[in-house]
């Protein structure tokens, strides 16, 4: 009886500082069930003891790792990708998570039903505290559409999987400005009509601690006060990643698609551009507070 060739899948870590919790993550990666898995690590610069680990784990044959210059996640992660050897499927993974044994193979097994050139599989994440305690769900009530993607973000990356002929597009037209890595590779796969597989269960123990604490609720007053701080700090960095995407694309991007970035392209030239944006039909966002942020900022020119 022939046995059945498993799927490749890169698993893809960036280190910084990781000591605490590394061990832990990688035990759940070397457990991860019914699929092929090699691990490939890059170290962003640390200064304790994650890099004895690494070569502890790489010496046991488990895993293969580089270090460099402090980039920080998001080009850390895009370097990553550039110099992950040939596979099937591609994951990228944080240092202090744990995942659940069959969280590939579940995500692997989706996105084999779907169609489509470039594919993506997101899920959910069960929310724990420092020592795994369950402590709430990050949701995934989204419906991933391009008008959406304009206003929002839903890619949290170490929940993500994707496929080779997506991992080749994003390699072949490197970002010169952008926010985050996941953030980059869904909004490139939504923008060239490839398939979201977005899951409705979680296979990942999305631990939070520290600076890293999410998806906690909080007053509608205080909400807005966030939302309005994230709005001056992080001014034109969201129309920056969606007119590199159009930038890098359009020539080969699907025209509704292109025709909704360069919307976004021209909201910074003109009052006109504004509010032409704002028209857009198909925006849309799961909060309330989330487009009146999006309105905000698109007014102030801070989008």
């Amino acid at each position: 009886m022939a046995i059945e060739k498993m799927d490749k899948v890169v698993v893809l870590l960036s280190t910084y500082n990781g000591e605490k919790y590394l061990e832990e993550q990688l035990l759940s990666l070397q457990g991860q069930v019914g699929v092929d898995v090699t691990v490939l690590v890059r170290d962003d610069g640390s200064t304790d003891s994650t890099t004895a680990l690494l070569d502890k784990w790489s010496k046991k044959g488990l895993l293969s790792w580089y270090t460099g210059a402090n980039l920080g996640p998001a080009r850390s992660f895009l370097e990553l990708l550039g110099n992950a050897p040939d596979a099937d499927y591609y994951a990228f993974c944080d240092q202090d998570d744990v995942w659940l044994p069959d969280k590939l193979h579940r995500a692997v097994q989706s996105l084999r039903l779907c169609d489509g050139e470039y594919k993506l599989y997101l899920s959910p994440a069960i929310l724990v505290d420092s020592s795994l305690n369950i402590i709430g769900e990050l949701p995934l009530n989204y419906k991933f559409t391009a008008g959406e993607a304009v206003v929002t973000n839903p890619a949290t990356g170490c929940t993500m999987l994707f496929n080779n002929n997506l991992k080749k597009l994003v390699e072949k037209y490197p970002p010169r400005v952008f926010e985050m890595h996941d953030e980059w590779v869904y909004k490139v796969c939504l923008f060239m009509n490839g398939t979201i597989y977005a899951d409705k269960e979680s296979r990942i123990y999305y631990r939070q601690h520290g600076n890293n604490v999410i998806g906690a609720k909080e007053p509608f007053l205080k909400g807005i006060a966030r939302h309005f701080g994230l709005l001056f700090a992080k001014g034109g960095a969201r129309s920056g990643t969606l007119c590199e995407i159009y930038r890098l694309y359009k020539s080969i991007m699907p025209k509704e698609n292109a025709d909704i970035l360069e919307r976004v392209h021209a909201y910074v030239t003109s009052w006109s551009g504004r509010f032409n944006l704002l028209g857009l039909p198909s925006l849309s966002a799961p909060s309330s507070l989330t487009m009146l942020n999006f309105y905000m900022a698109v007014l102030f020119g801070k989008f």
